[in-house]
């Protein structure tokens, strides 16, 4: 039988989907789809991008399997940055992609642990899983391993460590990285496995601490872009921008 934490987030996706409709193309906004992992760094990007150019664009985030799901359903976005390659082939494979993907960044696994929780940091995810304290611990936050990609590289990451089987029970599922991240902040989660660039978002500091997580332990993302068939001249202004020095620089000094 399909977890219950997978049939909610089919539910939940479902419904996203049927969200797009309401999109349209304003003016000459590009529609930029994009993982919620990048949600501080892109939103940074396009103000950078207005500053230089004047010009906006329009931003929406999901999960990257979400979103490609969109565009192969007509969603009118015109720029889509993955934090996969796997929902960037998808469209490939549709003929959906109007050129090559581009490589933006490289997504690591960070271990973030609330103030005042008993998890213990570690890279190796050995934190203190067979201690008293882990009787304390109530919740630990993933995206959701089955529709988004830090979720399976999280998933991926406690089955290798072995402790999957021992904190299972106490998983609090996502439906992105952002709604994940969102769980641990609120405190109802003590623990989460999130995206590194995102840890070192404003709205993290002071809040815990976070370790990167041992990369044997997981494959690293590769974050790529696209330009959707049928972009107009602004997006492809926007797509340029995205591949200058300058903001490839940014990506990378936001962990990426």
């Amino acid at each position: 039988m399909m977890p219950r934490y997978r049939r909610l987030g089919w539910f939940i996706g479902s419904g996203v989907v049927l969200a797009f409709f309401c999109i349209t193309r304003v003016a000459a906004e590009p529609n930029v789809a994009a993982a919620s992992s990048l949600n501080q760094v892109l939103q940074e990007i396009s103000r950078l991008y207005r500053n230089h150019s004047g010009q906006s664009v329009n931003l929406i985030f999901g999960s990257s399997r979400g979103l490609a799901h969109q565009i192969r359903a007509g969603a009118p976005y015109d720029i889509f940055l993955s934090a996969d390659a796997e929902s960037i082939r998808l469209l490939q494979k549709d003929s959906r992609a109007d050129g090559e993907q581009v490589v933006y960044g490289k997504g690591r696994l960070a271990l973030f642990v609330v103030e005042g929780s008993p998890f213990r940091l570690s890279s190796s995810l050995r934190f203190g899983i067979n201690d008293n304290d882990f009787a304390r611990v109530r919740k630990f936050a993933i995206a959701n391993p089955y529709t988004a990609p830090y979720g399976r590289i999280a998933g991926e990451a406690l089955r290798r460590a072995g402790v999957w089987n021992r904190i299972t029970g106490r998983l609090v599922i996502g439906q992105s990285a952002l709604q994940a991240a969102q769980f641990v902040l609120s405190r109802n989660a003590d623990a989460a496995l999130l995206p590194y660039s995102l840890v070192l978002g404003k709205g993290f500091a002071g809040r815990g601490t976070a370790v990167l997580v041992s990369e044997t332990l997981y494959t690293p993302l590769s974050h790529e872009m696209i330009l959707v068939r049928g972009a107009g001249d602004d997006a492809r202004k926007f797509f340029r921008f995205l591949q200058s020095e300058t903001v490839m620089d940014h990506f990378a000094s936001n962990g990426l």
